[in-house]
């Protein structure tokens, strides 16, 4: 695991994560965050979706449909987004579904988003779950069991957000000594 975080890691990779609608596959994305390997937020934009949000969606990430009234639409952002990430590869917790999630949300808005098949993109979750074990009954790990199993610390008091968790994935795959969703 330590040499294939290093591998991916010399390549100078962005760290993405998106909060959602849902998980089904009329599921949007509605939160879009991209970090640097130093923790500098290179992209962020919250998107006003074309389908409600669940109401367990709701519960973890906290954000309502009231909040995204003016956010813009995939359309809006979608370019920038794409000049953003560049040709550079992109570390994702969970790839399957952020990439899934992000097709989606192309779709909706009839965007064939082709440049999203074009990136180069990395599993931490499937890293993670190499080497410590699944936990769950998916087959897979959480990045709280991951951190945890790592010895990096966990909170989730503001709970789940883009603009924290790429940075977290980062650390992760680091193996920086620490994990820290919060600052005080």
């Amino acid at each position: 695991m330590a040499r294939q975080a290093y591998d991916w890691l010399s390549l100078a990779p962005l760290f993405l994560d998106t909060e959602t609608t849902g998980l089904d596959n009329t599921a949007e994305a509605l939160e879009i965050g991209l970090t640097d390997a130093s923790g500098q937020v290179v992209f962020e934009t919250r998107l006003k979706p074309t389908v409600a949000i669940g109401a367990q969606a709701a519960a973890v990430h906290g954000i309502s449909e009231q909040a995204l009234c003016g956010a813009p639409l995939w359309t809006d952002v979608a370019r920038q987004l794409r000049h953003a990430i560049g040709g550079r590869p992109v570390i994702i917790f969970n790839a399957r579904f952020d990439i899934r999630i992000l097709k989606q949300t192309a779709a909706a808005h009839r965007d064939p988003a082709d440049w999203l098949e074009e990136m180069t993109v990395y599993c931490a979750m499937e890293l993670a779950a190499g080497y410590y074990g699944v936990t769950n009954r998916y087959g897979t790990i959480s990045l709280a069991s991951a951190a945890s199993q790592a010895g990096l610390k966990w909170s989730t008091k503001t709970g789940h957000r883009v603009k924290v968790f790429p940075v977290s994935i980062f650390r992760f795959v680091w193996g920086l000594p620490t994990v820290i969703f919060v600052r005080s």
